[in-house]
């Protein structure tokens, strides 16, 4: 019997090899992908649950006074606070440190709400991970 031509073995090889390299991208690309999206949602779940619209609004405002500061515009900005409406001007909320101080704040917990979102994240896409590598092995006993 003739021994078969190591092109073919070659050939084989190859397609297998390049397959299972195509299918840890693919798994790795979305396992990438979901943990992102998990970082992102838990961060926003995480500032939502931390902080008060009202204090979100006011952060807003600094950052978007500083910007029309910065290009020369003038524009009033209106807080409503114990059901009543405040008007406050570009200067005002420059000049008024709370709002430099939250608007602060609100960065930090940001940051932090970040951090912990994304071990929590990572954490759930180990788990993901280990949960494929049981169900592959266990598919490998059964062939």
């Amino acid at each position: 019997m003739r021994d078969e031509p190591n092109f073919k073995h070659y050939t084989r090889g190859g397609q297998i090899s390049f397959h299972n390299l195509r299918m840890w991208d693919q798994i790795t690309k979305s396992l990438t992908l979901i943990c992102l999206m998990l970082w992102v949602v838990f961060t926003g779940l995480i500032i939502w649950s931390v902080t008060s619209v009202e204090k979100l609004q006011h952060a807003f405002a600094y950052y978007g006074a500083q910007f029309l500061n910065a290009i020369g515009q003038k524009h009033d900005f209106h807080f409503s606070f114990h059901g009543k409406t405040y008007t406050q001007n570009v200067q005002q909320i420059l000049h008024y440190s709370y709002y430099r101080d939250n608007a602060n704040e609100i960065i930090r917990t940001m940051g932090q709400s970040a951090l912990v979102a994304f071990c929590m994240a990572f954490l759930i896409g180990i788990g993901f991970a280990i949960y494929f590598i049981r169900r592959g092995k266990e598919q490998s006993k059964h062939q």
